[in-house]
């Protein structure tokens, strides 16, 4: 039986550990989880442990104490976080399952590569869940099928609805500081998918940036429990759902998703509400990507236009439209419509396939369409790019930042 450790008791380790539930005790063994908040440590063992299950209050904490009877480790710690338990992990040479993104800084990225160097590059997944699902693998296929020729223009964007702005406007993804800038911490998998596709680095990123929605109101308190708009505001404790949890579940682990009544408006931030960022790749492609806040529903759209055809697809609606060339008299071109379905895990079925994939990791097996750290970092670079861009106001040139880690 494999033993692993989970460090950040969060909503996201979680996750993983739920769609692994049938294999525990059977095929892995949970032996740690580390986070500050005992509460959720206390969750953690009793959905996914056994009384020989510890606990302790970091991850380094663990790795020290269990690192030795380890079989592997799952990092889902706030982001600023992930360094001081990725480091030690390479260096006892374990399988790691880590969340996105993979560290906040330049400097961070340079040092975790120099280090997984050093330690002979061990087995690692990158938390990029949207290559794991059915909507974005359907539409990689398309691509190096050629059905649309060499791709020009790629139209990506996420759209944030108010459960997930709630998630992020209360927590601690709202300070830079912990999760890094919003494009890195929520996009670098958007990012990274645009790399997947285009199969190209960068050339060079420019990127805008702005908060002009949620701003402070001086006609609402701070606190929803004190505010005359309760009822009405769809951001309001009593209002906002919790985030991407199954409604059987909400009470199981309801500690983990509770949110304090700040309001959206008034809480203290250091992210945009919207951002815009264009990159020219090596390749010649040319893509857009956007980020907006208050949508009224959380979506991605994909715009992808290519020498013989485009692919249009909206992730939510389970919907890709394909049209490209043909050669028939009667019509110029073939459409299709495709009705995507996948198992219900989240992020649109790919929460339980990037699962999976870290157990085949834990036993020594290929997993061919995982994210490695290499990957992971070039995301990472690009979206911090992208910040570099929108807060100097200039172009940013990447043959330097790429030569200067790499």
């Amino acid at each position: 039986m494999k033993k692993i450790a989970v460090i950040g008791c969060g909503v996201r380790g979680d996750c993983y550990l739920y769609n692994l539930r049938e294999y525990i005790n059977k095929e892995i063994e949970l032996i740690g989880v580390a986070d500050p908040n005992p509460v959720a440590c206390e969750i953690f063992i009793r959905n996914y442990g056994n009384p020989k299950t510890q606990i302790f209050t970091s991850g380094p904490s663990l790795l020290e104490k269990l690192g030795d009877n380890l079989d592997g480790v799952i990092i889902t710690s706030p982001n600023a976080y992930h360094k001081e338990s990725l480091i030690p992990a390479f260096q006892m040479k374990l399988p790691v399952l880590l969340e996105k993104p993979i560290g906040i800084t330049f400097e961070e990225l340079k040092e975790i590569w120099k280090e997984y160097v050093r330690a002979n590059q061990p087995p690692i997944i990158v938390g990029f869940v949207l290559r794991y699902t059915p909507f974005f693998s359907f539409i990689y296929r398309i691509v190096r099928m050629g059905k649309i020729g060499k791709i020009l223009i790629i139209e990506s964007s996420e759209n944030m609805g108010p459960p997930l702005v709630s998630l992020y406007l209360r927590g601690w993804r709202r300070k830079k500081e912990i999760a890094g800038p919003l494009i890195l911490e929520k996009c670098s998998h958007d990012i990274d998918i645009l790399l997947y596709l285009t199969q190209s680095r960068v050339k060079r990123i420019s990127s805008f940036s702005s908060l002009t929605h949620f701003i402070p109101r001086k006609d609402i308190p701070l606190h929803c429990k004190d505010c005359k708009i309760r009822k009405i505001c769809r951001y309001s404790d009593i209002n906002i759902s919790p985030y991407l949890i199954e409604s059987s579940r909400k009470k199981e682990i309801e500690p983990l998703l509770k949110q304090p009544d700040f309001c959206v408006f008034n809480i203290d931030k250091d992210i945009p509400d919207h951002q815009v960022t264009t990159i020219e790749f090596e390749n010649g492609t040319l893509a857009t990507f956007t980020i907006t806040m208050d949508h009224p529903y959380t979506t991605r759209y994909l715009f992808i236009k290519g020498t013989e055809g485009t692919i249009w697809g909206d992730i939510s609606q389970n919907k890709i439209f394909l049209k490209y060339h043909t050669s028939s008299k009667i019509s110029p071109y073939t459409e299709e419509k495709i009705e995507i379905s996948h198992d219900g895990s989240g992020h649109h079925g790919g929460d339980r396939s990037l699962s999976l994939s870290f157990l085949n990791l834990l036993k020594g097996r290929k997993v061919p369409q995982s994210a490695g750290l290499k990957e992971g970092i070039e995301a990472c670079l690009v979206a911090l790019a992208a910040e570099k861009s929108a807060t100097e106001g200039n172009t940013v040139e990447m043959e330097g930042i790429y030569r200067e880690i790499f």
